[in-house]
């Protein structure tokens, strides 16, 4: 790599990150990420001024930002996102060709913002931000459905907050258009399905209609079939799948409905290049369907879950934010432990009774990990040597992320 004082040391650092991003994009790598927004930020550092490389840098960065509070939820990165993509906003010109890009990306962290705190001022900044970028996005662009599906998305918000079906309406219309602009075999179509359905069954919620239901099923199944088998969004997609035909099950009381539903959530838990979070979220749901039916099914679900939690802690952000990540898994492990027990007929043995004793600790341990932040700290390690730390974080994270897929994979105990 060329050295600090190179003049094309800041372009080879931007191509180092986007290229990480780019992998980390479609691996689900949290090492990639990291190595991502580490060069990534020291390229932006380098370009100062008005220099319009400068919009271009910060706007890579803050999509790695964006991504990496996807596959966290640390706040402080989507923070720090919207504040790159409005310095870029305000350093391209009007005419740049990349400005409609960098706006519609600035609206979706705006409602990103609006999702976390639930400041309506997010959300109405998020849509005219949006309608901003389409504008200026010519009828011919190829990004047109990408910025389309990013105002359905932020429609939609503002139809869950008013109960409008008038907004419903013009978020299932916007999506909609996305879609008829977006090419079959893009990779952005299984997505912008998955935001159809969960428009469709949005409005199913305002008017009552089975038909939206129907539809959001149709069209989130055909969402899960187009992406790939590793893709990291696949626990995601399927999970919308499961939901819709669980509020589909609640409507008609359909038995199909209510073992499709299981079935969906259970794919959703078997993707392990998906982030733990949505993994986690499915086998609840699939283990709330299961009982009583069937507690041996739902108990070795949420041992999983359980086992999960430990890949969800973060290595960055404040004690706060972690916190309010974690209360979402609240008596996750008590309730694993609990059905563990309550799974197993006749007499309760030793072996047993520890499972569910582990369950406990590990839940316990997970949680008090992250409140005290117990990982080592590289602080002074990046001070010195921060290419060295770059790989060791890489190096931790590809670990993690091993042993997850290794305790995700291994058979659960009878």
């Amino acid at each position: 790599m060329a050295p600090d004082s190179h003049p094309s040391k800041a372009a080879t650092l931007n191509s180092l990150g986007s290229t990480y991003l780019l992998r980390a994009e479609t691996t689900g790598s949290i090492g990639d990420l990291n190595t991502a927004i580490g060069h990534l930020v020291t390229a932006v550092n380098k370009t100062v001024g008005d220099d319009i490389r400068r919009a271009y840098r910060l706007n890579n960065l803050a999509a790695a930002l964006l991504e990496r509070f996807n596959q966290t939820g640390l706040v402080d990165d989507l923070n720090a996102a919207v504040l790159a993509w409005r310095e870029a906003a305000e350093l391209i010109p009007v005419d740049n060709q990349e400005r409609p890009g960098i706006l519609s990306s600035l609206a979706n962290a705006l409602r990103g913002q609006y999702d976390w705190y639930g400041s309506l001022d997010y959300l109405e900044s998020s849509i005219k931000t949006n309608r901003d970028a389409l504008s200026v996005t010519p009828e011919n662009s190829p990004n047109r459905g990408s910025h389309l599906n990013n105002l359905g998305l932020a429609l939609y918000r503002q139809a869950e907050v008013t109960r409008s079906i008038e907004y419903a309406n013009d978020s299932v219309h916007t999506i909609e258009e996305a879609i008829k602009f977006t090419p079959k075999g893009h990779h952005e179509r299984p997505s912008y399905l998955s935001n159809l359905c969960v428009a469709l069954k949005l409005r199913f919620a305002i008017n009552g209609s089975i038909d939206d239901l129907s539809n959001a099923v149709k069209v989130q199944e055909e969402a899960v079939k187009l992406l790939p088998k590793d893709h990291p969004q696949r626990a995601s997609l399927w999970y919308n799948l499961g939901d819709a035909l669980q509020i589909r099950y609640e409507s008609t009381k359909s038995p199909e409905d209510r073992n499709s539903a299981i079935a969906a959530y259970e794919n959703a838990v078997e993707s392990p290049l998906s982030a733990p979070r949505s993994r986690i979220n499915a086998s609840r749901k699939a283990a709330n369907l299961l009982i009583p039916q069937d507690t041996v099914r739902a108990s070795k679900l949420l041992s999983t879950a359980v086992n999960l939690l430990a890949t969800t802690s973060p290595r960055t952000g404040q004690r706060d934010d972690k916190q309010i990540m974690f209360s979402k898994f609240n008596a996750l492990a008590s309730d694993a432990a609990a059905l563990s027990i309550l799974a197993q007929e006749g007499v309760i043995s030793s072996i047993q009774v520890s499972e569910a004793l582990r369950l406990l600790e590990l839940g316990r341990g997970v949680i008090a990990g992250a409140y005290f932040d117990t990982r080592s700290d590289i602080t002074e390690l990046r001070n010195r040597y921060p290419e060295l730390a770059d790989k060791f974080e890489y190096l931790r994270s590809e670990l993690d992320r091993l042993s997850s897929h290794l305790s995700s994979s291994q058979p659960q105990n009878p």
